[in-house]
């Protein structure tokens, strides 16, 4: 779990089973933004932690079972990013590049070992202000974002190089996002005036459904 002790974020940790936490000697700095936000991305034994406030602000990564500083990617593209891991060395970060400066679209880096070192990847998202992103390998990965109708799930098969929309989702805010396997996936949505709802892939996100239709 990432906690706010008043000076930062810092990760709290337990084994499973046991109430015996203890707090990562590191701390991540708030951003100078109003709406600062965590992710807590984990993989096997590996692990990272990214904190945007309007823009990336900074992070920390497991190495060795100890929570390090670490820098994240996109820290320099005036906009926030949201970071997926489908292997411990695997990574995908989603990145609005310039949203808070002069807006140049979604891009999509790419991490092949650990974190240590990103590079950009193929084509521009065909999506607006990503929010989710999700990675069921190095190839196949799934960006949430908006167009002109609303929600909508875009992804690539190809590691970034083409893009392709696999769900228009209309006027929802996508709460979550994620792969369970490499063909199960779930996205969770929300509106003004309805239940939530939950929406599943079962063939590595080509094709998105409520849960429960096509066979349950």
């Amino acid at each position: 779990a990432v906690v706010f002790d008043g000076g930062g974020y810092r990760v709290a940790s337990s084994p499973v089973g046991t109430d015996h936490w203890s707090l990562s000697a590191v701390r991540v700095p708030v951003g100078a933004g109003p709406v600062p936000s965590v992710q807590l991305v984990l993989s096997g034994a590996s692990g990272w932690l990214l904190e945007n406030d309007r823009t990336v602000v900074a992070g920390a990564r497991l190495v060795n079972g100890a929570w390090v500083t670490w820098q994240p990617p996109c820290a320099d593209v005036v906009g926030p990013a949201f970071l997926a891991a489908s292997s411990p060395t695997e990574l995908a970060a989603a990145c609005d590049v310039g949203l808070w400066g002069a807006p140049a679209g979604d891009h999509l880096y790419l991490s092949h070992d650990g974190g240590s070192t990103f590079a950009a990847s193929g084509t521009v998202a065909p999506v607006q202000m990503a929010s989710q992103v999700a990675a069921s390998s190095a190839s196949m990965i799934v960006v949430a974002g908006s167009d002109s109708t609303g929600a909508r799930l875009v992804a690539t098969f190809d590691g970034g190089r083409t893009w392709t929309v696999v769900a228009s989702l209309g006027a929802v805010t996508i709460r979550d996002l994620g792969f369970t396997s490499a063909q199960q996936g779930v996205v969770i949505t929300t509106s003004a005036d309805a239940p939530a709802s939950l929406l599943m892939t079962r063939d590595g996100g080509h094709t998105w459904r409520a849960a429960g239709a096509g066979g349950g």
